[in-house]
């Protein structure tokens, strides 16, 4: 989704994933990170996964664009607690950090890297704020596999709205040998 700060903001606030080498999912959430704009684009590399941008030209409406090859890493990924703060909202969630050409945290779209092979990965977007009647709330997850190549997409529209003027949007994607997951 590609809107600024001001009026909206999609960020990834948890991953959820598992493997073949793994039983057990595992779950990010970020709440191990205390503080606002803090680089997290390898704070998880010991479970096996990094953060990146990525260039986010979302469409107005409908599925994510996304290309036939991995996308192009243009920065890192931050935490972002602003207009966050509440017991019922999440403490934190993931924006890409400013890259040339996106001046503004959130203005990308988040490459997710495995070290390994994963089956599935779920996730849920939080859209903060509104875009006066033009908001799209959805998500893309397009997955790819460990030579780079587009294996799969799903396009999620589910928009759970909260009164406290942030919307989640979750999205899961199932298949055998992701090892990339592009977030938009």
């Amino acid at each position: 989704m590609k809107k600024s700060l001001i009026t909206t903001t999609f960020c990834l606030t948890l991953i959820t994933f598992s493997s073949f080498i793994k039983a057990a999912p595992v779950l990010i959430d970020f709440d191990d990170v205390i503080g606002s704009r803090v680089d997290i684009t390898n704070r998880y590399a010991g479970l096996g996964v990094t953060l990146n941008a990525i260039d986010n030209p979302f469409p107005l409406s409908g599925a994510f664009p996304a290309p036939a090859t991995l996308p192009a890493i243009l920065g890192g990924v931050s935490t972002w607690t602003e207009g966050f703060a509440s017991a019922l909202s999440p403490p934190q969630v993931a924006v890409s950090s400013p890259f040339s050409g996106e001046p503004d945290y959130g203005d990308g779209g988040i490459l997710i890297s495995f070290a390994f092979d994963v089956n599935s990965v779920s996730l849920v977007g939080v859209d903060n704020g509104t875009n006066f009647g033009s908001d799209d709330e959805s998500v893309t997850l397009t997955v790819y596999d460990a030579a780079g190549n587009q294996i799969g997409q799903v396009y999620s529209t589910t928009n759970l709205p909260s009164a406290l003027g942030y919307d989640q949007t979750p999205a899961s994607i199932a298949m055998d040998g992701i090892r990339y997951v592009a977030f938009n």
